[in-house]
């Protein structure tokens, strides 16, 4: 029997089902009922009658009908979700399968590698996964600290097009780089390949990643200063630089921060730039020390510090990269002798012509020891002055407006 036959059959054994049942409700809905008391319940109290037939039809209908629907697309849709599931498995397994023997690795410098001193990190693709893959692409991606050579500035990933690597070949790619960062430190560097196999044309990568170990510079410096100075003394900045390998580096800068406040006097190299700060040198031989000085002066408030920076320039393929740094702190100390100068008692605001102007110094000793030969100098500068009622107990320079305390005239200045 067909199953068109086999449906056909079915449907009309339910058809005489469900007209025997719709008689048999019937024939029980004309049948008296009794209950233990007489009478018939009416109202809420009426009981519910059975099911009429035609109602009993239709339903059976719909059932039917929707017995239909998923017989005849059920079929169809189970074969769709089944090549969904085979293609998108298919997929992973393709990727898993021919994403492996594809690795890539990298040759880095087994030693430290100094800063400012070019070197070079080696990338390999290797292929054995039993098939040609095309379009092979390697990238090198650096951390903060390392550059690449000859590259623009702030390029921290270079790509390269390496084509096709045919089944157990390997090829390799040469990256030249210059470490900059901070010195002995470890910094991490991230290589990939990209590249395609197969007849659906998908990218594929493979992933390494290698640890360098940054060294001491090329060329180091190094500031001494005194710990101490006192607002307005000239002191001296001694700055030494060495060139830490064994060939010849350059050309290089060095380059100094002055703090602000400071004065520029002298220095016993010809020093460039607008403010004095820049020394260039255009070849430091290998293992050289050199040392210069620089002289000035510091105007701050007491007790306060300040700093001098300086760093070395490398001038590495026709762009400068800072390789070394060093910073030294000084501290303005209390002067030995404080002065301060008041006028009529603090009181005058304002000065009229005919007013008596009375100028007090007061000097204090800050040190621990005696000061002997002390002297103090105060220039009156203004055209309202009338000299000629000028009166105290220091001697006057009249071409030069001064008035100067001494041993000579005020014994107290001898201690």
């Amino acid at each position: 029997m067909s199953l068109e036959e086999l449906e056909q059959d079915l449907y009309e054994r339910s058809d005489r089902d469900v007209r025997r049942r719709g008689r048999q409700q019937e024939e029980s809905a004309n049948k008296p009922k009794f209950s233990g008391k007489q009478g018939i319940r009416g109202g809420w109290g009426a009981e519910i009658g059975p099911m009429p037939a035609e109602r009993i039809i239709q339903e059976e209908k719909v059932g039917r009908y929707w017995i239909k629907i998923l017989r005849r697309w059920l079929p169809t849709a189970a074969a769709v979700i089944f090549v969904v599931a085979a293609v998108v498995g298919g997929y992973y397994i393709y990727t898993a399968l021919f994403s492996r023997g594809v690795n890539i690795s990298l040759d880095l410098p087994e030693e430290e590698v100094r800063l400012g001193a070019p070197f070079t990190v080696e990338a390999a693709v290797e292929n054995v996964s039993g098939t040609a893959i095309q379009d092979v692409r390697v990238s090198l991606s650096l951390p903060e600290g390392v550059v690449f050579a000859r590259a623009a500035s702030g390029q921290k990933i270079l790509t390269r097009d390496i084509g096709t690597v045919g089944d157990g070949s390997i090829t390799k790619e040469a990256f030249e780089l210059i470490a900059v960062g901070q010195p002995q430190t470890i910094s991490r560097i991230t290589g990939a390949a990209f590249y395609k196999t197969g007849s659906l044309g998908s990218e594929f990568k493979a992933e390494e990643t290698a640890d360098l170990a940054l060294g001491n510079p090329v060329v180091k410096i190094d500031i001494a200063a005194p710990r101490k100075v006192f607002s307005g003394e000239r002191f001296d900045l001694e700055i030494n630089y060495q060139n830490a390998t064994e060939k010849a580096v350059g050309p290089v800068k060095i380059e100094l921060d002055y703090p602000d406040g400071f004065n520029f006097i002298s220095s016993s190299e010809a020093m460039g730039g607008v403010k004095h700060n820049l020394l260039a040198v255009e070849e430091s031989p290998a293992g050289e020390l050199k040392t210069f000085t620089v002289t000035g002066t510091i105007v701050g408030p007491a007790d306060s510090f300040f700093s001098v920076g300086g760093r070395v320039i490398a001038n590495i393929y026709g762009t400068d990269y800072v390789i070394s740094e060093q910073m030294a702190s000084v501290s303005i100390q209390p002067s030995p002798l404080a002065l301060s100068i008041h006028l009529n008692d603090d009181t005058l605001t304002a000065a009229r012509p005919g007013d008596t102007l009375s100028y007090v110094l007061f000097y204090e000793n800050n040190t621990s020891v005696g000061l002997e030969d002390v002297i103090i100098t105060a220039r009156l500068s203004g055209a309202m002055y009338d000299f000629g009622s000028l009166t105290g107990n220091g001697s006057f320079n009249s071409a030069r407006r001064m008035i100067t305390w001494n041993a000579a005239n005020n014994r107290t200045l001898t201690l």
